[in-house]
């Protein structure tokens, strides 16, 4: 078994040969990217088994940010800070740098000192604003329903994103694969991003169990990569056959490196799904929401904040129309029933 994992490890790497036509910084993500997965190879056959749908490996593929990040303060500072989480629908050395601009102007607004925490995962996202630990926090729908099924989370504004109010899952992967759809990548290597991602498992292992497979057992691995841009770059460098991504993670890194449309096929594509939003626990300071909320929905009316809002790929925030949320809640509804 160590020999074959070792083989693995040796594909992967030099695998990295038909990503060249990259630039440096993205190079040196996936020989990251690809290491770390070796390792999380050879760790991930210690795991326990367990009948649930699961991750095969934990692939921990953070790198250490240039900019800092503070820990969430205290409760006894509340009043004084503006406490934001974000949860890793996109790695934080690149949300970091999208939303700076835009919590730093939320930080004005309300008169208050910020603080950001990038979570590890949806899930604990979600329980920084289940346990009052953050005053704001940006997730996914999934992790939206979740919450507000455990604790009544509220959403506080959407953003709009090049004009729309919502995005797909994409099932991708490499331009070479004679892949069509997702039930082509039976038996293969797939990434998600996080187990709370609707784009990013929600929608595959929904479709798979509504197709009668089990998720836990049609793909021969699957991994978690910790964020949409990351499970892009397993695709890329073929640590993974397979991915389900977040269409606006998947347009911003095209953005940023135009080849990655040539290298990445997208093969299937999900009905569209609300953004992802910027939520608050129900029972926060009605001043602070109050102010908040004002603060999102106002961004683009002054040139600072529309500096702030074009860094963050944001045209501006609204409040979400009735329903917006509904095919999200009806995949969840189907999980939980079973069917």
């Amino acid at each position: 078994m160590s020999s074959r994992l070792e083989a693995v490890g040796l594909r992967v790497l030099c695998g990295l040969g038909q990503v060249r036509r990259f630039s440096g910084p993205i190079l040196v993500s996936i020989v990251a990217l690809c290491l770390g997965a070796y390792s999380a190879y050879r760790i991930a056959m210690g795991l326990p088994s367990d009948p649930r749908p699961r991750p095969a490996a934990w692939l921990d593929l953070r790198e250490r940010s240039a900019i800092a990040k503070e820990d969430l303060p205290e409760a006894t500072t509340r009043q004084e800070s503006l406490r934001i989480a974000v949860a890793p629908v996109i790695s934080p050395e690149l949300s970091s740098a999208l939303y700076e601009g835009v919590f730093r102007r939320l930080g004005e607004r309300t008169d208050r000192r910020l603080h950001v925490c990038y979570g590890k995962s949806y899930g604990d996202v979600n329980n920084l604003v289940r346990y009052r630990q953050c005053d704001l926090a940006v997730i996914c729908d999934f992790a939206l329903v979740r919450g507000q099924q455990q604790f009544g989370m509220e959403i506080l504004a959407v953003p709009v994103v090049r004009g729309s109010i919502v995005f797909h899952s994409l099932i991708v992967t490499q331009a070479s694969s004679p892949a069509t759809s997702l039930f082509d990548l039976r038996d293969t290597r797939f990434a998600s991003s996080d187990l709370l991602s609707a784009s990013g498992w929600l929608y595959p292992m929904v479709a798979i169990r509504g197709d009668g497979a089990d998720p836990g057992t049609f793909f021969s691995r699957h991994v978690i990569t910790g964020s949409h841009d990351r499970s892009i770059l397993a695709v890329l460098s073929q640590c993974v056959d397979g991915a389900a991504v977040d269409s606006q993670v998947y347009d911003y890194m095209v953005e940023r490196e135009p080849g990655i449309a040539s290298a990445i096929r997208v093969i299937e594509r999900s009905s569209p799904f609300g953004a992802p939003p910027f939520v608050v626990h129900p029972a926060i300071d009605p001043e602070l929401r109050i102010r908040m909320q004002a603060a999102l929905l106002d961004m683009h009316e002054d040139e600072e904040g529309r500096r702030a809002l074009l860094q963050a790929r944001i045209d501006r925030f609204v409040i979400p129309p009735a329903g917006l949320y509904d095919s999200v809640q009806a995949l969840v509804a189907s999980l939980d029933s079973g069917e």
